[in-house]
């Protein structure tokens, strides 16, 4: 079997795997992130992309992700086609060059032609890396992915190359990876710390740490300068205690083993899930440096810093307000090198046809899994149907599926979607708002008013809220109550137009002296109709 064979094949699977993608719509964040986005549609000058963060255009002020090649990626793209599936198929290209680089890396690092081959195979087909390849708005850790195997490549199989050519890969590598995502970071960090605790050549070991060094240094500058924070994460909202932390460590180590395909993980907040969830987050890692320290110890240095790397990169998850899939794709891609070195290893010491033949079934049932998952992905109404019927108990799931509903004019089966998440969460105040909306739009106005006022009981009193209480009353034909409604609505937004309108038709139902009708209920666009759950956790959690 040649190099070549075994490359096309790789690339065959990955394009076999994750080609259909190409057809898929814009999902989520995407919308908020390219779709609406000045920055990102060249509404913006270019040089704009390096002095601010992820979402500036959108949000202004909302987050401090610095991710100036991801966005400069989607400007790229959008000039030159405005359509999904451009930006689809840009995904689904990195996410071929990140099988090759795993492939090349794992022979660099002494894995037989076989062994390298079923590593990045499962690699390409991992069912968690569904989420990274088919959204858009995972494009920042395929970058990440890719630079760090090129910084990789370089610091384990560039140790012949000249010098040059070495610190070349590794400075670009690294530089891709930093300017991507922020677990890249700390990853930089630990690869400086294994260069200086090198012995052999330990000159142009310490030349490569310092450069690597100087590398993370100068982007938390430039990250200062633009973001006005020099911290490399930011602690969101949520439970930051210990315990919070470690259970949102473990629900994502449970995730890297496989144990949920969801776009929406919940942490347990008590019981025995939250318990275990906690001694995994404790355990695993301590086993893991175990293993690398006593990888270093006998003489394995490269197992041991792909190990160690796989854990630097899944710790920032316990900063995140929720776990994510998408967090995994660079482990994934690390710990599939180490797989295929193990592979090797146990095909060398005992019969290779069938440690390569268990290893060649693992990689089609990954392959099975990853393809009921991935068509989820194809629009915002599939995505969180599948959500919503997977995860009956999770109240964001349930809200975001009632939020497509409700675009799509089933304001009936909205508003019991909407209460299902009540249900789970009562405090849910999108849920709320959803449910007020859907009221509405039924002509329920008398129910509309009393989860309206209800929510008015609670803090901030926004804008929004008194507009569809003034569309409520209004809709009773109450419309002085509803005149004062609007006018409290324009006090404390002077810019709302949905008010202002509803001033209009109050004033001239009441001069005319008849019932009227209700307003307008505003732009069918989620994210001003209600708080769109995207904005509570999306920019928190990246």
């Amino acid at each position: 079997m040649s190099r070549a064979l075994v490359i096309a094949g790789l690339v065959v699977l990955t394009a076999a795997a994750h080609g259909r993608t190409v057809g898929f719509g814009f999902v989520w964040d995407d919308h908020e992130l390219i779709r609406l986005n000045p920055l990102v549609r060249g509404e913006r000058p270019a040089a704009d992309v390096w002095t601010t963060h992820l979402f500036e255009g959108t949000r202004p002020g909302a987050t401090g992700l610095y991710r100036p090649l991801a966005v400069g990626s989607f400007r790229a793209t959008w000039a030159l086609w405005q359509a999904p599936w451009a930006f689809h198929l840009t995904n689904v290209l990195l996410h071929v060059f990140c099988v090759l680089l795993l492939f090349w890396l794992a022979r660099c690092l002494g894995a037989g032609l076989a062994a390298a081959a079923l590593g990045a195979a499962a690699f390409a087909v991992f069912p968690p890396n569904v989420e990274a390849v088919a959204w858009i708005s995972g494009r920042p850790d395929l970058l990440l992915c890719l630079g760090l195997g090129l910084a990789l490549a370089a610091t384990l199989g560039g140790r012949r190359w000249p010098a040059w050519r070495q610190a070349a890969l590794l400075g670009g590598g690294l530089a891709v990876a930093l300017l991507s995502k922020e677990p890249a970071m700390p990853a930089a960090a630990a690869l400086a710390l294994w260069l200086a605790l090198q012995r052999e050549d330990a000159g142009r070991h310490r030349a490569l740490a310092l450069m690597a060094a100087a590398l993370v240094a100068g982007l938390l500058l430039v990250r200062g300068m633009a973001l006005d924070t020099f911290l490399p994460f930011v602690l969101q909202p949520g439970d930051q205690s210990v315990g919070g932390r470690l259970a949102r460590l473990g629900v994502q180590l449970q995730l890297l083993a496989g144990f949920d395909l969801s776009a929406m993980v919940r942490v347990p907040q008590a019981g025995a899930g939250r318990a275990v969830a906690q001694v995994v987050g404790l355990a695993v890692p301590l086993m893991g440096l175990g293993g690398a320290a006593l990888l270093w110890r006998r003489g394995h240095r490269a197992p041991a810093l792909l190990l160690a790397l796989a854990l630097v990169m899944v710790l920032p998850a316990a900063t995140a307000r929720v776990p994510a899939l998408r967090y995994l794709y660079t482990p994934a891609f690390l710990l599939c090198a180490l797989g295929a070195l193990g592979l090797q290893r146990l095909a060398t010491r005992w019969r290779p046809r069938p440690v390569l033949g268990l290893a060649a079934v693992l990689v089609l049932c990954y392959l099975a899994m990853g393809q009921l998952w991935l068509g989820a992905w194809r629009s915002d109404p599939l995505l969180f149907a599948t959500e919503a019927a997977h995860q009956p108990h999770n109240p964001d799931a349930q809200f975001l599926h009632g939020e497509q509903l409700l675009l799509r004019g089933r304001a009936k089966e909205a508003a019991a979607t909407f209460r299902a998440a009540l249900a789970l969460s009562p405090g849910h105040r999108p849920a709320w708002m959803g449910l007020a909306l859907a009221l509405l739009r039924s002509n329920r106005y008398g129910a509309a008013e009393e989860v309206i006022r209800t929510t008015l009981r609670g803090r901030p009193r926004r804008a929004k809220q008194f507009t569809l209480l003034g569309h409520a009353l209004a809709g009773q034909g109450k419309h002085r109550q509803a005149m004062a409604a609007y006018t409290e609505a324009l006090r404390r937004n002077p810019r709302s137009r949905a008010a202002r309108a509803g001033v209009a038709q109050s004033s001239k139902a009441m001069g005319g002296g008849g019932q009227g009708s209700a307003p307008a209920e505003g732009p069918k666009e989620p994210s001003t109709e209600a708080p769109d759950l995207r904005r509570r956790r999306t920019g928190k959690k990246r």
